[in-house]
């Protein structure tokens, strides 16, 4: 690598990790009064636009016609056209922000990046929770099925934190491989654990829980990778984003009634919240503007709560098929290289994203997940190109 390109990567990732601080907070969290209104949102979002294009011009080589792999390149402007629509339909600049820092991932370490997306995240979740304590910022609370209470520990709903430390915990659980400690695994447990009691969200509990017990079997236990050796178990997750919407799809348009309502009871009412959304709002080839109708004036749910928590079919409902269908053929191309380059807890991974997505709204929100940006490398256009780590 040379200087240009170490500049460049240098500043990509302070801006990635500046802006990951600010719009978690902003975003997520009950902080959001300490952080300027809605001008200094869109300023900020403004900034990073350009000095993502400073970076750009850092980092511009010349490449001959030959060096140029034509298909990326037809899949970068494909997204960056479809993505118009995505900006409009979703936070204007906010988005724009996200995508544009995407797009300038493509040549940047993979790994640095679960790196700076794990400190940053964690720096996020452990203020909030914090200054929670500490009754710096408020704390919602609201009743859960049992009866007791879930906190919401300073986010701005009670299952945030949760899903905060879900991806996390994959992204330090990757970066840290096999260097992994039993200590480091007890510690992810026991914040697990406390999340789960706090917070009472059960989907990041289960997943989370996954995610640390197939590192402990990989790397400690069986020490051997499982997925990529096994052909197999190499497709199927190969194919798990398309896999996971065929599923998603098939409950929400085929299922019979009684399957409905057997998968409806585990998944707390989403999967009806799904098939109602669609029912209501249709699926267009460029999505649309939807206000979803969550909390009353009174800050309580509302009768006419309408959230769509499935990522597949919200992006259906609001961005899109056309877009839709790019986004999952772009989560599976980065899998099936992480299957071919043999990154086992990568692999393993991104299969629990695609479940997360399912149920679950996170899945192409860069504030959340660290997958999302990761499809940037998609579009790294140079064919002898490495995605380094």
């Amino acid at each position: 690598m040379n200087t240009q390109d170490k500049i460049a990567e240098k500043l990509f990732l302070g801006i990635l990790f500046v802006w990951l601080i600010y719009m978690s907070l902003y975003i997520t969290t009950n902080f959001q009064p300490f952080l300027g209104g809605n001008i200094v949102l869109k300023s900020f979002s403004v900034l990073t636009i350009v000095l993502l294009a400073f970076k750009e011009l850092i980092s511009l080589k010349t490449n001959s016609i030959s060096t140029i792999d034509y298909r990326k390149t037809i899949t970068l402007i494909l997204f960056v056209v479809l993505s118009i629509s995505y900006v409009i339909h979703n936070d204007g600049l906010i988005s724009l922000s996200m995508i544009v820092l995407i797009v300038s991932s493509r040549n940047i370490n993979t790994f640095s990046i679960l790196k700076i997306f794990t400190i940053a995240e964690s720096i996020v979740l452990f203020i909030t929770i914090i200054s929670s304590k500490i009754g710096l910022i408020s704390t919602l609370y609201m009743p859960s099925d049992d009866g007791s209470l879930r906190s919401s520990l300073g986010f701005g709903y009670v299952s945030f934190a949760s899903h905060h430390a879900f991806f996390i915990i994959c992204s330090y659980l990757i970066i840290r491989n096999k260097k992994i400690r039993y200590v480091e695994l007890i510690f992810l447990l026991l914040l697990t654990f406390y999340l789960y009691k706090a917070t009472g969200t059960s989907s990041p509990f289960y997943l989370s829980l996954l995610a640390i017990f197939y590192d402990l079997l990989i790397e400690k236990i069986l020490k051997k990778k499982v997925i990529v050796n096994n052909r197999v178990l190499s497709f199927l997750t190969s194919m798990s984003f398309i896999i996971a919407f065929i599923v998603i799809i098939y409950f929400c348009t085929l299922a019979s009634p009684q399957l409905v309502s057997a998968v409806d009871g585990v998944v707390h009412n989403r999967l009806h919240l799904s098939i109602e959304g669609m029912k209501s709002f249709g699926v267009t080839a460029f999505g649309q503007k939807v206000n979803f109708i969550t909390l009353d004036i009174f800050g309580n749910y509302s009768g006419q709560y309408n959230y769509i928590d499935s990522s597949y079919i919200q992006s259906l409902v609001v961005n899109g098929w056309i877009y839709t269908a790019l986004i999952i053929y772009l989560f599976t191309y980065i899998t099936k290289w992480a299957v071919s380059h043999r990154y086992e807890l990568l692999s393993a991974f991104l299969v629990l994203a695609a479940i997360q997505g399912m149920f679950d709204p996170q899945m192409f929100v860069l504030w959340y997940s660290p997958f999302a940006i990761i499809i940037g490398k998609s579009f790294d256009s140079e064919v002898q190109s490495k995605w380094r780590n």
